[in-house]
């Protein structure tokens, strides 16, 4: 069996800790709904496919692998053109694959093999190019049928992404997980086509639902992961705070700081 891909613990950590800053940097917060919440059994590796909305998708998907899958290494493949110029991301769990190579296909699929064979996970953006997240209907890679139909009995987690902008100045990082599939012995009998197509409505699904949740722009129907900076900054936050200062309340930087959505 093919080795485990290349993969160096500690700068994983310091990359891990690294996206935390960024993203409470670039972001107000990084928000995953309450109300699909997955349960994949921890003895057993993970598939998770994505929508592709965005450059922010695959370390947005390595930081909610890190934060909901604690314990295991997570994988990704990467364009391998790409990973040549910057080869330090191969030790940080990303593989290289150009899907138009037979063999760089069939070295990824070796790679997913070890990586399923030692409990770890693998995440994957199979639209493979960028696409909004309202486009419909969806157009997957066929690849994904393929892994599917290989690996029967590993878990298939859809994750829907958006990075739609609410009442602050950054946007919103919104992750949704949708029904887990988890495996069997008809993924093995189903033709690539019906598998692509599983795939693609499970994907549906979770993208239709975190649509409906983005529009009410209610954090509270999301666990916060990570919270950002909020307010506007600037001479305009440096007032607010005054104000709130002279009215004897403390200062909240959020622009939506009081109940029923009036700002300060």
């Amino acid at each position: 069996m093919t080795a485990l891909p290349p993969y160096t613990p500690f700068l994983q950590r310091g990359f891990i800790r690294f996206l935390h800053r960024f993203f409470r940097k670039n972001f107000n917060g990084v928000r995953i709904a309450r109300d699909g919440i997955p349960e994949v059994p921890v003895d057993r590796p993970v598939v998770v496919i994505s929508n592709h909305p965005s450059w922010w998708d695959p370390i947005t998907l390595l930081l909610m692998g890190e934060l909901m899958f604690p314990g295991r290494r997570c994988y990704g493949p990467i364009d391998a053109e790409a990973l040549t110029k910057y080869p330090i991301l191969g030790r940080l769990g990303l593989l290289p694959l150009d899907s138009e190579s037979p063999s760089s296909i069939r070295a990824f699929m070796r790679s997913a093999e070890a990586i399923f064979a030692d409990n770890q996970a693998l995440g994957m953006t199979v639209q493979g190019e960028f696409v909004d997240s309202r486009s419909r209907p969806l157009k997957l890679q066929a690849g994904i049928a393929h892994l599917m139909r290989r690996f029967p009995d590993v878990p298939v987690v859809p994750v829907a992404l958006e990075y739609p902008f609410w009442n602050e100045r950054r946007p919103e990082a919104l992750i949704r997980f949708g029904e887990v599939d988890l495996g069997g012995p008809h993924r093995r009998s189903s033709r690539p086509a019906e598998l692509l197509e599983h795939a693609t409505g499970m994907l549906t699904d979770t993208m239709d639902c975190l649509s409906e949740l983005a529009q009410t722009r209610d954090p509270a129907q999301f666990e916060t992961l990570i919270d950002g900076r909020r307010g506007v900054g600037g001479s305009y936050d440096l007032l607010r705070r005054l104000k709130a200062w002279s009215q004897g309340r403390s200062f909240d930087p959020s622009h939506e700081a009081r109940p029923g959505g009036s700002p300060q």
